[in-house]
């Protein structure tokens, strides 16, 4: 564990985080463990190993289709259609395993890296529990990433069991090993956990877990919970709130790493319905958690299909609901970010994800930005532009990300004038000019460079150069050559086009013998004597 305060002995070294298991069970025993601990001296903080629960809703089995839906609202697929060679990302999801056999996700998930946390239970015994999912939560979970960003490379740690419960300190050990792995070069940017713990107005607070959170360098990303409450933040008094509770980690500020209240690498998400237009509710005890403070953002969670276990769906896909289903979208989001710009930071990330959503009325007083997740504004803000160009015929002009390949194009604003069955366009934007007639013109020559075009259908008269045929070879003398369009000739003397190093007329490919053309003068009359 580490201290933020600058003049304070460095401890880190044998600071350490200990689990307790009581021989004698019971809120008493824990309550009378914890005082008695709290009198050592070497003793920082003492708290009970607090239970935890995803926060999903389920419905039932689905058909794959296009599995992953409701992206409309949040403009995935236009963000998804900005990405060109996008760098691969890394992504923990902390959850109740994955089924790394699904027909999806076997090719997403990095088997070597993942860690099964749960103890004493069927998931403690098994081997590479952590790739197995006997719940289905952790595998929706990974779908919806995986569905999200282009490029993921998706880590389990399994820290539920099949009953979708865990423990904090399961938490705990699980991103201490992401902490250390990032030391040793193994870069985890970016954490989902659909889960929480803690439903009171005091209890359930969690110093190591907040401690190690705030260790971690990456973003964070985390829901708001499924009791349809209001949610306060630890240290906020919220004046205005009469009523709130405290659930975790949506309730940690996270204030030492950032330095600026609420941390710069932690999300809370709470969850939009599917008619895009209010909080997702289930019934009068379920339904999205929300806070002014507490909660950041809003994204897609009522019915959302995605991958199951195919021991616990005949069609391998589900649909669920809950803040579970909306935490994976924002973190789809933001690995989709970092894998156009894998030098921006946790801090840089959430900025573009929270400073672009879209603002919602009935979501005002409800989350810190008062909106709901859009992908494509996310990502379009993130890009770095150079000056405009023009484009010439097919669109206006267009530049071009400095950081990435994304080229922005804008397209022709045409105006439209018609003219009897003759239509005229006209670019709003650039003035560009173009036109469609219902005949083919008729075409005068003019001189041995253009010709002159003529419209029955609207009498409309314009200039244009000769399209010319190839040239002819004629006799010694000539070669010749035919607008295609007027029919007007152009001749030409070999001579003009003679090349004498490969003995050749360069336009006809003649190669024998030519003749000059001979200038006859006339005679010349002699001056009479005197």
């Amino acid at each position: 564990m580490l201290t933020s305060d600058p003049n304070a002995e460095e401890i880190a070294n044998y600071r350490e985080v200990l689990c307790i298991e009581l021989a004698e069970r019971g809120k008493d025993k824990v309550l009378e463990a914890i005082a008695l601990l709290e009198k050592l001296d070497e003793v920082l903080y003492v708290g009970p190993d607090y239970v935890i629960e995803g926060c999903a809703s389920n419905v039932g089995d689905t058909p794959k289709l296009d599995y992953l839906n409701q992206t409309e609202s949040i403009e995935l697929i236009r963000a998804q259609a900005m990405i060109t060679n996008p760098e691969p990302v890394r992504v923990a999801v902390l959850d109740t395993g994955i089924d790394a056999t699904h027909e999806v996700l076997q090719h997403f998930v990095v088997a070597d890296k993942s860690k099964n946390y749960v103890e004493g239970q069927n998931a403690g015994e098994m081997e590479n529990a952590h790739l197995t999912d006997p719940h289905g939560h952790g595998t929706h979970v990974a779908g919806i990433i995986a569905a999200t960003a282009i490029n993921v490379e998706i880590i389990s740690f399994r820290v539920l069991d099949d009953g979708n419960l865990g423990y904090s300190r399961f938490v705990e050990k699980a991103m201490k090993e992401i902490n250390s792995l990032w030391e040793q070069g193994y870069i985890i940017p970016i954490v989902n956990l659909s889960a929480r713990w803690g439903l009171t107005e005091t209890e359930f607070y969690d110093l190591p877990l907040e401690t190690i959170l705030e260790q971690y360098p990456g973003l964070f990303v985390c829901g708001a919970g499924n009791e349809r409450q209001y949610v306060k933040e630890i240290g906020n008094s919220e004046a205005d709130v009469k009523e709130g509770v405290l659930v975790y980690p949506a309730s940690y500020t996270l204030e030492d790493y950032g330095n600026s209240g609420r941390g710069d690498q932690m999300i809370v998400v709470g969850a939009s319905n599917q008619s895009d237009n209010g909080l997702w509710i289930k019934d009068e005890d379920e339904g999205s958690n929300e806070g002014k403070f507490a909660v950041d953002i809003f994204a897609p969670g009522e019915n959302i299909n995605s991958c199951y276990p195919t021991a616990k769906s005949s069609t391998g896909y589900q649909t669920v609901s809950g803040t579970s289903m909306a935490t994976p979208y924002v973190t789809g989001v933001a690995a989709l970010i970092k894998s156009v710009h894998p030098s921006k930071s946790a801090a840089e990330i959430k900025e573009l994800i929270l400073a672009n959503a879209e603002t919602k009325s009935w979501l005002e007083g409800k989350c810190t930005t008062g909106g709901r997740l859009n992908a494509y504004d996310a990502l379009y803000a993130s890009h770095t532009f150079g000056p405009w160009t023009e484009g010439g015929s097919d669109y206006c002009s267009y530049r071009t990300c400095s950081e990435c390949e994304f080229t922005e194009i804008v397209e022709h604003s045409f105006m439209k004038q018609f003219v009897n069955t003759c239509v005229f366009f006209t670019c709003a934007e650039c003035g560009y000019y173009t036109e469609q007639h219902a005949q083919s013109p008729v075409h005068t020559a003019v001189d041995a460079l253009t010709h002159q075009m003529t419209y029955p259908c609207c009498n409309t008269t314009s200039t244009a150069s000769h399209t010319w045929t190839d040239w002819v070879d004629l006799d010694t003398t000539y070669h010749s050559r035919t607008c295609t369009d007027c029919g007007y000739e152009q001749l030409q003397t070999h001579r003009e086009c003679w090349n004498s190093l490969k003995e050749m007329c360069i336009a006809c490919k003649r190669t024998g013998p030519i003749t000059d053309v001979v200038q006859l003068q006339p005679p010349v009359e002699e001056e009479e004597t005197q």
